[in-house]
């Protein structure tokens, strides 16, 4: 019954589907508006490795735009979870936040979007009944949202706000499920479209903020499919697990240079092994069972060398850090 009255309460409150393409967000708020310059920020980019199970993730996507606007753009991605669940798939919890203000003028419009091409895939931002509960607003007015109903490729779900007031500064925080209904051998991804139109005290602007999440398996669980990195670089949020229970990479490293590998499991973790093979595909230094690792090697031939962690109990994610430095100095 509840998610027969949520489904009619969405229904009554927007316009059909096909307006939706036929007009620009500010063409279906009250005042005509001619928008002076249209900014598209660069993508902030974010990938998982799907896990068998629920697992909590914790990493905060954030992107602060500071000119004649200042606003703070946020995409915090909370829990992975696997079914039985009410959905009845796989999916993640993503907590949804946007500040802006401005020092002359006002904020005018917001709107969020969200968008994917898998077919079945479906985005629940909860609904009208549940926003005083779930929802932190400011200076903001929801003028229309849909969900859940949108399905196809393309537009998942969006919800659009007006300003209060001419407001000068505005807030607005929601959570929002991505549900993927795709086979776990299938990689997803979502684009969050953050969209803000203000008034900067002589003309209207409009700046879109994007954010891609993907999730999906990887592909490097073997020698011939070993994923290419490099040195001097810590690698986030790898997954290993009884689904995944090899990942293999390579890097290339210079002779006469040592390697510092470490290993660092973000709880809860897997215990695995973590191997470094030499350009001849020789074991050359390993640590063994355990969910934090460190291995240390002086580079005798310069070329590819190829690093493999091994899970042995549990699963979780990782990550792997790689430091080189010539040898006789101290690191």
């Amino acid at each position: 019954m509840k998610k027969a009255m949520k489904g009619c309460l969405i229904l009554m409150i927007v316009l059909p589907i096909g307006l939706l393409v036929a007009l620009r967000p500010w063409e279906i708020l009250k005042e005509p508006l001619t928008i002076s310059e249209n900014k598209t920020l660069d993508v902030v980019s974010w990938s998982l490795e799907r896990p068998l199970a629920d697992i909590g993730i914790g990493d905060s996507l954030t992107r602060i735009y500071r000119e004649d606007l200042s606003a703070n753009f946020t995409a915090f991605i909370d829990d992975y979870n696997t079914p039985p669940n009410e959905y009845g798939s796989d999916y993640l919890d993503i907590p949804i936040k946007i500040t802006a203000s401005v020092d002359k003028g006002f904020i005018h419009f917001v709107n969020i979007t969200f968008w994917e091409d898998y077919e079945d895939s479906q985005v629940d931002i909860f609904s009208a009944e549940s926003w005083s509960q779930y929802a932190h607003i400011e200076n903001l007015s929801i003028t229309r949202y849909v969900h859940l109903f949108l399905k196809g490729r393309g537009l998942k779900a969006f919800v659009e706000l007006a300003g209060v007031n001419h407001p000068n500064n505005v807030s607005f925080g929601f959570f929002a499920h991505w549900i993927l209904r795709s086979p776990k051998n299938y990689t997803n991804q979502l684009e969050i479209r953050f969209e803000l139109i203000y008034f900067n005290g002589t003309a209207y602007k409009r700046i879109v903020q994007p954010f891609l999440l993907k999730a999906g398996p990887d592909d490097n669980n073997s020698f011939e499919k070993a994923e290419e990195i490099a040195a001097n670089r810590t690698y986030s949020m790898l997954y290993i697990g009884s689904n995944d229970v090899d990942d293999y990479y390579k890097v290339y490293l210079n002779e006469g240079y040592v390697v510092g590998i470490q290993l660092k499991g973000i709880p809860p973790s897997a215990l695995c092994d973590l191997e470094l093979y030499d350009i001849k595909g020789r074991l050359v230094a390993h640590s063994n069972y355990d969910c934090n690792h460190n291995v240390t090697y002086s580079i005798n031939s310069s070329g590819y060398h190829y690093i493999r962690v091994h899970q042995r109990i549990n699963f979780g994610f990782y990550n792997l850090t790689l430091e080189t430095h010539p040898q006789g100095e101290t690191k």
